[in-house]
């Protein structure tokens, strides 16, 4: 048996439990140790009919020691800390957008050596202490991306983004290492496992309606995030979160699975699990042949080529995305038997 194993509530029948969407939402280390943002989330999860499955918070030691958030974001983490971008190979149409925003051929930049991830570029622009190279801090390199003027999605989870003044010096994922300080220091993370019946809560409901956009600007006025955002300060005279800053699109309040095998990813990567010992992941190995190494690929986000009966191919996450639970469930048995 693995780590935690989530076990629902006892009024989660056998019909419930095969069509039950299991989702992890956590409070992002923005915010994650302000009392009032803990007791709202919560609150919010109980009233719109969602049943917490699991609760409890992380620290910032535990994320940074179990390798939470590099596993979490394992392409954009790749990318920014270890790939050398000479192993990088875009498609033509990337590079050609490569081209059109930046007037260098992705080959050339390359060969001359200007290209850099994102680990590559902190030390690059980083300063002398003695003898020694302190690289940039991931909040200042942070800052200097955001400043770009332009950026290019050379693939899923990879961009580039030229943060050179008299010359150019290209950065890929520039952003990352400021999102990695903010779990592996401070607050730590507040999470919740929670279930809900997809005959009653769609996954698509979930995430448009009772989280919210990526954007809280764009969400709906009731969602949390939607909600956050209106109401994150806080005075003598109101009843706001008390939030040190207005939600934006990177620390939006909330993070939420965005889809079941996504979920489940997330799940052992943050809590612990094994995939038999989760009720989803259970569910999935049985229908599936049984065998936890059927299903391993698709926790890390295989590309399927093509899947018989149904006219889809990609990223098993993006292919997933906003789907319940039976539908992933026969989606992935129709791959087991093809």
């Amino acid at each position: 048996m693995g780590n935690g194993a989530l076990t629902p509530p006892e009024d989660l029948n056998d019909d419930v439990k095969e069509r039950a969407n299991i989702a992890l939402i956590f409070i992002k280390p923005h915010c994650s140790g302000i009392e009032k943002v803990r007791k709202f989330v919560k609150a919010q999860i109980e009233a719109k009919g969602l049943t917490i499955l699991a609760e409890a918070a992380m620290s910032a030691e535990d994320i940074e020691s179990k390798g939470c958030i590099d596993k979490h974001y394992a392409s954009i983490a790749k990318s920014a800390m270890e790939t050398n971008p000479a192993d990088l190979t875009p498609a033509d149409d990337k590079k050609e957008d490569f081209k059109t925003a930046f007037g260098s051929t992705w080959e050339e930049a390359i060969e001359l050596g200007l290209i850099f991830n994102a680990k590559g570029a902190a030390e690059k622009l980083g300063s002398m202490d003695g003898d020694n190279l302190v690289p940039l801090e991931g909040k200042e390199l942070d800052k200097m991306w955001a400043a770009a003027e332009k950026k290019v999605k050379l693939a899923p989870g990879l961009y580039v983004g030229n943060i050179g003044e008299d010359e150019p010096l290209y950065v890929i994922n520039g952003f990352y290492m400021a999102m990695r300080e903010k779990y592996v220091t401070g607050d730590g993370i507040y999470y919740y496992v929670v279930g809900f019946d997809s005959e009653e809560i769609s996954w698509a409901k979930f995430r448009g309606e009772i989280i919210g956009a990526t954007n809280p600007e764009d969400a709906p006025e009731g969602s949390i995030r939607g909600q956050m955002l209106a109401n994150w300060e806080g005075t003598e005279e109101d009843e706001g979160l008390d939030m040190d800053d207005k939600p934006n699109v990177g620390d939006n309040g909330v993070h939420a699975s965005a889809g079941p095998i996504e979920g489940l990813k997330e799940r052992t990567v943050w809590l612990g699990y094994e995939a038999i010992d989760d009720p989803f992941g259970e569910q999935l190995i049985a229908w599936t042949g049984g065998k936890a190494a059927t299903i391993e690929p698709w926790l890390n986000d295989a590309e399927v080529e093509e899947a018989k009966n149904y006219e889809l191919k990609g990223k098993m996450f993006d292919l997933t995305e906003d789907k319940d639970t039976p539908w992933a469930i026969q989606f992935c048995n129709n791959l087991a038997l093809a």
